[in-house]
């Protein structure tokens, strides 16, 4: 009760060891049935289908919780003697009748703010752009019903979208089941980009309405919603709601998703108890991390680490673990590996229960990782709220965290786990004219492969399927959306292998300037494997960008995925003895439009952005320097200052009047020092850099990224022989929806690891993964 952290009994021994601490709060609960219970129980009463993205709120998916009423208790328990005392107790002292009531009414309060961060569809952002929004003079008083899209005719009476700015009203994008509109609402703010904010028409009502944001790319709040409505002659307090919110739609396609193949719907899943077949709690759509922590703690250098170690990792760690990254991992390592938690149900009692009736202790078959949770959200505001996330993201984010928290113990190569994922891709250049060739080899985690959709198996059978839906009826569409099971989609079966040789081919380069011959020509870039890694991660590119409608989207292909893969031939040779290095590249200076640039800026995009897109559309114009933008949404240099902006090799010195300047804003040196470095001492843009990176100290220890030029690094020579070991799966349209589940290999036998849930695997969706993960086999 000194520190108010929590633990179970014998760490709690082990902290009153290191810490002399004596007096713990015990708290105990129990459930009592309620009468949803009971009806669960009898099966009188289905459960509710969900209309909003939430769980356990009001129109949202049911949660446990809400079949029973947990009853709490508390006592004051002394260490290391075990004696405990009842609470309340008017014979306790005074202060730590204050403790304990601290900590009571603190876990009250994350248990109500836990819940209510349970309903994801209501954390929207006021939009920059609605302020000074500009608005055509009016011409006419829109109707309030019985819209069309002007441009179609008449064609799309749903999905429509009234321009806040020009008073247009024009359909949106095709949804995912074909209906909609076809996408003028967007072709129209592309020819108008100073018409920023759109609002679905029949979502209005006196108190909300979908607003999208074309330059944030994102739903947004209007606070002058009303005004600008009825510059257009709309009323909002008098329209009804007439079609669906984005919210409702994403919620329609989740529950119509066929996810009966990730999933393994219609087979008989047999649940798995003891070490190493806990589950992991969803604490708010974190399903994300808990497949990806499955996977890592299922990989030997992982478990090595985390569990085997952990009586060490726990005897050092902080006198506060809470913010300490590898005591949370070992933690989360023996709740996951040691069985503790994991225990077969004893048997059920066939009546249901009485209402207020105390339920039997149920033995846990899973932990919750909040503390875990809490950290990496103090790590990164990416991770801190309750949205979807991207799993390869957290994944890329948790390895560099471990990569750093094991520098800064010392621990170095050996007992950093992160680094069976590293390996040096082989990276030639070629120049067309002179034959000059020059090697770098970057540091790589993975392989992003592509799927390439020319290398279907089942081309021909694809387009006829998709030439008898596209004749298909409204009313065609709405009956097979009923159906159960829903009919299964014909989609393109491409092989891994084929995605690998995609990845793998030479590409060519058109007006590259040669530093051999100093003029523009082509060139022929390749890559090639330096190394093969201990595990290599394979993440597909089933998530890109329709540059027609502007919108995310997912590719649904089947792969087919080998057990086994072998991969010499994709392993570089370095420089050959007949071939000529190519000179080093002599920098320019490179000059952009600064009016471009700022006008770019002033729509609500970052320099970084503007410059790229500057550079992209050379003497274009700001208009096709926004469009450039969008465009090339998905590329993953986007947020990269271009390297012509600054020198070869970035200096390690900082300005120091630039320094003191920002230090006057309140940011520590540190902050100051990294910032500058990080913006090549761009005052302006280093202000930018530290507002969007808050939780950056700037203590961090940096990496130096290995990109050696003409000779190799020192590369490992082990064979490019892997086993197919774990895969992880996304189900759902996009990235900010859906759920994740993981499936891995265990002796043999491919078990499912659905968030709490653990069974054995019977028809393991190999064709449907996201990431894969291939473990190297020892040479033979």
């Amino acid at each position: 009760m000194n520190s108010f952290i929590g633990f179970r009994l014998d760490y709690a021994l082990l902290n009153q060891k290191k810490t002399g601490h004596a007096v713990y709060l015990h708290i105990n609960s129990s459930r009592i049935a309620t009468a949803a219970a009971a009806a669960a129980a009898s099966g009188d009463e289905p459960a509710p289908t969900p209309s909003v993205l939430g769980i356990g709120v009001e129109g949202g998916f049911q949660s446990p919780e809400d079949t029973y009423e947990e009853v709490v208790t508390y006592a004051i328990v002394l260490l290391p003697s075990k004696k405990s005392f009842p609470y309340p107790s008017a014979e306790l002292p005074m202060i730590i009748s204050q403790s304990a009531d601290a900590i009571i009414q603190q876990d009250s309060a994350a248990n109500k703010d836990a819940v209510a961060a349970m309903n994801f569809g209501t954390d929207l952002k006021e939009s920059q752009f609605a302020a000074t929004l500009h608005q055509e003079p009016s011409q006419r008083t829109l109707a309030s019903s019985g819209w069309t899209c002007e441009v179609c005719g008449g064609k799309a009476d749903t999905n429509l979208w009234l321009n806040l700015s020009s008073g247009k009203v024009l359909c949106g994008r095709r949804n995912f089941d074909g209906s909609g509109g076809q996408g003028h609402a967007n072709e129209h703010y592309q020819q108008h980009p100073n018409y920023p904010l759109a609002v679905k028409l029949g979502t209005i009502t006196a108190t909300s309405a979908d607003i999208w944001s074309y330059p944030e790319d994102d739903m947004v709040i209007d606070p002058l919603l009303e005004s600008h409505l009825a510059h257009w002659g709309l009323d909002m307090h008098s329209l009804k709601k007439t079609d669906k919110t984005i919210a409702e739609l994403t919620v329609e396609h989740n529950n119509q998703f066929d996810w009966s193949l990730s999933l393994e719907s219609g087979h008989t899943l047999v649940p798995r108890y003891g070490p190493g077949f806990t589950g992991l709690l969803n604490l708010g759509n974190t399903c994300y991390m808990n497949s990806v922590l499955q996977v890592l703690f299922h990989l030997p250098a992982f478990s090595n680490r985390y569990y085997d170690k952990k009586d060490s990792i726990f005897a050092s760690a902080p006198h506060n673990p809470t913010g300490d990254l590898t005591t949370q991992l070992a933690k989360v390592a023996d709740g996951l590996l040691s069985g503790t938690y994991c225990h077969p149900p004893p048997k059920e009692d066939p009546s249901p229960p009485k209402v207020g009736e105390v339920l039997p202790v149920t033995p846990p078959v899973s932990v919750r990782p909040a503390m875990l949770k809490a950290l990496v959200g103090s790590m990164s505001p990416q991770f801190k709220d309750n949205g979807q996330k991207d799993a390869e993201e957290f994944m890329k984010f948790l390895l560099d965290g471990i990569h750093k928290a094991e520098r800064r113990a010392d621990g170095g190569s050996e007992s950093d786990p992160s680094l069976i994922f590293g390996f040096h891709e082989e990276e030639r250049l070629e120049c067309s004219q002179s034959k000059t060739v020059r090697y770098q080899w970057p540091s790589a985690q993975g392989l992003t492969l592509p799927i390439p959709l020319e290398c279907s198996l089942n081309a021909a059978e694809v387009a006829a399927y998709e030439s008898a839906e596209a004749l298909k009826t409204e009313e065609q569409r709405n009956a097979e959306k009923s159906q159960r099971p829903a009919p299964v989609p014909v989609r393109h079966r491409i092989r891994l292998e084929d995605c690998l040789a995609s990845y793998f081919a030479p590409s060519t380069i058109e007006g590259w300037r040669s530093p051999a011959t100093n003029s523009l020509t082509t060139a022929t870039t390749s890559k090639k494997m330096g190394e093969f890694p201990p595990v290599l991660a394979l993440t597909m590119s089933r998530f890109g960008f329709n540059r027609e409608t502007l919108t995310a989207s997912k590719m649904e292909q089947f792969l087919v995925v080998p057990e086994t893969l072998h991969l010499d031939q994709y392993r570089g040779k370095g420089m050959l003895a007949d071939e000529k290095p190519m000179p080093q590249q002599t920098e320019e200076k490179l000059v952009l439009d600064e009016g471009v640039i700022q006008q770019v800026m002033g729509m609500g995009f970052s320099r970084v952005r503007a410059e790229r897109a500057a550079f992209g559309t050379l003497g274009q114009g700001p208009q096709a320097a926004i469009e450039w933008i969008f465009s090339h949404a998905d590329d993953p240099d986007l947020d990269v200052p271009l390297p012509q902006l600054a020198s070869s090799s970035v200096s390690t010195s900082v300005d120091e009047a630039a320094v003191g300047n920002l230090m006057d804003m309140g940011f520590s040196r540190p902050q100051c020092v990294k910032a500058l470095k990080e913006t090549q001492n761009n005052v302006e843009r280093a202000v930018e850099w530290l507002f969007s990176h808050p939780d950056d100290n700037g203590m961090e220890i940096d990496e130096p990224v290995s990109e050696a030029e003409g000779q190799a690094p020192n590369l490992n020579t082990a064979p490019g022989d892997y086993r197919l070991k774990a895969f992880i799966t996304h189900m759902g349209s996009n990235l900010e929806s859906g759920h994740y589940v993981a499936h891995i290999r265990i002796n043999d036998q491919w078990i499912f690891y659905n968030d709490g849930k653990v069974c054995e695997s019977q028809a393991p969706p190999l064709e449907l993964g996201y990431l894969y993960f291939y473990e190297r086999q020892p040479s033979v």
